[in-house]
């Protein structure tokens, strides 16, 4: 994801210089500035050393549009936290840097201020960044005698146009011999020697800015000083080695049983891992401090932002449509609804979308459904570009806050109308409900009869034959604490039917918007040297990683 941070336009994330777009609004006037910029040349050069270390150099070519904002510090990403930053070298079109430090946006990198040296509209100009980065060379996970060493070099998804001479150059360490040298993935290009050193390079004419390419070699062990396991140990392992520990040198049974609960342990927290990544729908998000936060989100794309539950969302969506008078839920379950056959002007794309979801017999369609949410989530993502992410996210939770309060201390249908979306954005909004409305007496929104079950007037006249049920002139007074239970109990009836497996649905939404890191296999080859590699996703064992910002 391209991040950018105060005057910042480029960034490289975990392995990876970004590159962002962000509106600015000149004189205080609401008129936004495009960024764009095109990457002519990618060319990172990768020297395996004899203490595990990597030096890593990048050469990077930028083109920044006509009309863009001048490209002046740079965040660089890195593969991981023991990067040497008094190591660190930088030139701008061979000029020196102003400054190298720790950078503010990334939660692993630097950040490069060009200074004087930035890349002005319309110009082009190559950042060279050399830097050391220690704990580089893992176990192989596939031959016990080798080594392996992964990379990801930096990758743009969005904001970039055109192609890039892509070049990727792994020196192996010294001593290793050509038909030692294995490749995972991926064949080289071409292999050398340069010195004692086998070379490979990974060439790419027309690779695409915004896709990400992996390379990785592995070799005898024989070569480097140390060797590393794991680059992390997650909370299942750690309690399946205490578990063991203890359990050790006691009965046969106690040990069995041990491996059976650390066998659990790490199912259970390996599928709530993933329930959790599942979850992260939305991509990362440009964020600039100078911008301020962006106003004038829906309650939807405000919940969205907030990374609701997508079956809530849709159940907002559906809320929001019936307020309006565009849907009639016909049954919760199964839940069927009904479009008005003359819809109200100035829908918002995504309701739109959600009615081009119904069927002709009021079930959902999910794949359109799916559609609409992963175009509501682009959308909002661009409405972010240039504005500052934590400071708008706080901004909206200050609005639900401020919507609870505003209906605890009002009794007026109005301020139930005008809240309640906001409301259902509160991850709590179950509990709240009950409590804010408590026993005191509050009318009962108008527009609450077009949903299957809701409480009508007791006087409201019946159709006549043929004819559609008369909407109700004025709401009519409940206790609070009804009200809440039949909206409460409405919202999670509707929540849990509205698609028919909510992670999967969220799964598909997920593999578009926010694509977990892919996990990839190895193949032998090298100078004739086979077999051997690794298997591993980012940051596995085995490999050594520079991250891809698609999946942060």
């Amino acid at each position: 994801m391209v991040g950018v941070k105060r005057s910042r336009f480029l960034r490289l994330i975990a392995g990876l210089l970004l590159a962002g777009l962000l509106l600015i609004f000149p004189g205080g006037i609401a008129q936004a500035q495009d960024y764009g910029f095109s990457v002519d040349n990618n060319l990172v050069s990768v020297y395996i050393q004899e203490d595990s270390s990597t030096y890593i150099v990048y050469d990077v070519t930028f083109t920044c549009d006509p009309g863009a904002r001048p490209i002046d510090i740079v965040d660089v990403g890195l593969p991981n936290d023991h990067y040497d930053l008094s190591s660190a070298a930088a030139t701008i079109d061979g000029q020196p840097v102003s400054a190298i430090r720790r950078s503010e946006w990334l939660d692993i990198g630097v950040e490069v201020h060009l200074g004087g040296n930035q890349i002005m509209p319309g110009e082009t100009g190559t950042l060279h960044l050399e830097i050391n980065n220690p704990h580089m060379v893992y176990q192989d996970t596939q031959d016990e005698e080798y080594a392996s060493a992964r990379f990801y070099p930096h990758y743009y998804p969005d904001f970039t146009h055109g192609t890039t001479y892509l070049q990727v150059t792994i020196y192996f360490p010294p001593g290793v011999q050509p038909n030692e040298t294995r490749y995972h993935d991926q064949e080289f290009t071409r292999a050398y020697m340069d010195g004692d050193r086998p070379v490979m390079v990974w060439v790419n004419e027309q690779a695409r800015p915004d896709q990400q390419y992996q390379f990785g070699v592995s070799f005898p062990k024989k070569y480097v000083r140390e060797v590393y396991a794991e680059p992390t140990v997650g909370l299942g392992e750690m309690l399946g080695g205490l578990f063991a520990a203890l359990f050790s040198t006691l009965l046969p049974l106690t040990i069995c049983g041990g491996v059976v609960l650390w066998i659990i342990l790490g199912l259970v927290i390996g599928s709530a891992r993933r329930r959790s990544r599942l979850m992260d729908y939305m991509p990362p998000l440009v964020s600039v401090e100078g911008m301020g936060i962006k106003r004038g989100l829906t309650a939807v794309e405000a919940a969205v932002l907030l990374e609701a539950p997508l079956n809530k969302v849709l159940t907002m969506i559906l809320f929001g449509l019936v307020k309006k008078r565009a849907v009639t839920v016909v049954s919760e379950t199964p839940l069927r609804l009904e479009k008005a056959e003359q819809l109200p002007e100035a829908l918002h794309p995504y309701e739109n979308d959600f009615l081009d979801a119904i069927k002709a017999n009021g079930d959902l369609h999910e794949k359109q459904l799916t559609k609409m949410m992963t175009g509501l989530i682009k959308e909002l993502n661009q409405k972010m570009k240039g504005f500052h992410a934590k400071d708008t996210i706080a901004y909206y939770k200050d609005i639900v806050t401020r919507a609870w309060k505003q209906v605890e201390a009002a009794d007026t249908p109005e301020v139930v109308d005008e809240n309640l979306e906001w409301m259902m954005a509160d991850e709590d909004f179950d509990q709240k409900m009950p409590q804010v409305f408590g026993e005191r007496p509050i009318p009962m929104p108008i527009w609450w009869w077009a949903y299957a079950g809701a409480p009508r007037r007791a006087a409201a006249p019946r159709p006549s034959p043929g004819k559609a049920a008369p909407v109700p002139t004025g709401p009519r007074t409940v206790p609070g604490a009804q009200l809440a239970n039949t909206v409460v109990s409405r919202v999670e009836g509707i929540s849990n039917t509205i698609v028919r497996n909510v992670s999967a649905f969220t799964a598909g939404v997920t593999k578009v918007t926010h694509p977990a890191p892919v996990r990839t296999t190895s193949r032998g080859g090298g100078w004739g040297g086979g077999g051997g590699g690794c298997a591993c996703a980012c940051a596995c064992a085995g490999c050594a990683c520079a991250c891809a910002g698609g999946g942060r």
